[in-house]
């Protein structure tokens, strides 16, 4: 009898900074003690787009089998979980500043309650956070674990999900012709006022810039979803611009963001 591969289940793997909530940028393995475990029960790991399905051998060593009955037989699996874009913590958001001496673990078991999830989330609330931070050796190379502990009520799909980073977005205005213009301001296409009045700053070259600092974060979003104009002769309180000289500014670079000294982050776009 010819063995077809049946779900055990689903892991998905998200991050809200991406159009479609798809992030891709990891590896995913079977650590070695549960590679002998995929072996010995006729186990296969299929990697997905949006994260990686574990299938069985529904007839394996002369036995037909069933989910219920490959639950039976193992306690748990544990994977080894590697991050591959290097711009990872550029755009990601409710984590504490990366160091070398931590790692992520995930798992659809609550240590401190000693019980599975009840959620199909792999981590504490809604997206991952400090809570799925442990220390780890210097030696450690993965990023962190994904474990998955089985019992005869094993979901059939599981979530990761990383939140996007806001910032405190900063047009800086660096073209003398665009300087000329009097009463500069950035506006949405509603035409609301996002931003602060601007700021005369030095630019390292010496010369003269305009800087408008948002009042609040933004979200950083692969494709940049706010419509900001640069606006000449704006009156604030009538919410009225005489002149757009700039129809859609850029949204920033992952490169440009950095932290303020009170810890707030802040991402530069220079405007030439």
């Amino acid at each position: 009898m010819d063995a077809r591969y049946e779900k055990l289940f689903n892991v998905y793997i998200e991050h809200t900074y991406f159009d479609n909530a798809r992030f891709t940028g990891y590896t995913i393995l079977p650590v070695p003690e549960s590679r002998s475990l995929f072996l010995k029960y006729g186990l296969l790991l299929k990697s997905q787009q949006d994260g990686f399905h574990i299938l069985f051998a529904d007839f394996f060593e002369g036995k037909k089998r069933t989910r219920k009955s490959v639950l039976a037989e193992i306690s748990s699996l544990q994977f080894s979980f590697q991050l591959t874009d290097t711009a990872f913590y550029n755009y990601t958001g409710n984590l504490p500043d990366h160091t070398d001496k931590t790692i992520f673990w995930f798992s659809n078991f609550d240590k401190e309650l000693q019980t599975h999830r009840a959620s199909n989330l792999l981590h504490l609330n809604g997206f991952v956070g400090e809570s799925e931070i442990i220390p780890s050796p210097d030696s450690l190379h993965f990023s962190g674990y994904i474990e998955i502990r089985f019992d005869a009520n094993l979901k059939e799909e599981f979530y990761i999900r990383f939140l996007n980073r806001s910032t405190f977005w900063r047009y800086i205005i660096t073209d003398s012709h665009l300087q000329k213009f009097e009463k500069l301001g950035i506006l949405n296409i509603a035409n609301q006022n996002q931003f602060s009045a601007p700021e005369i700053i030095e630019l390292p070259d010496g010369r003269k810039g305009f800087a408008f600092t948002s009042v609040e974060p933004i979200e950083l979003t692969q494709q940049n979803k706010n419509n900001f104009r640069l606006v000449a002769n704006h009156d604030e309180m009538a919410n009225y611009a005489e002149k757009i000289l700039i129809p859609q500014l850029p949204g920033p670079s992952l490169l440009t963001n950095f932290e303020l000294s009170d810890g707030n982050k802040i991402s530069e776009i220079f405007v030439n």
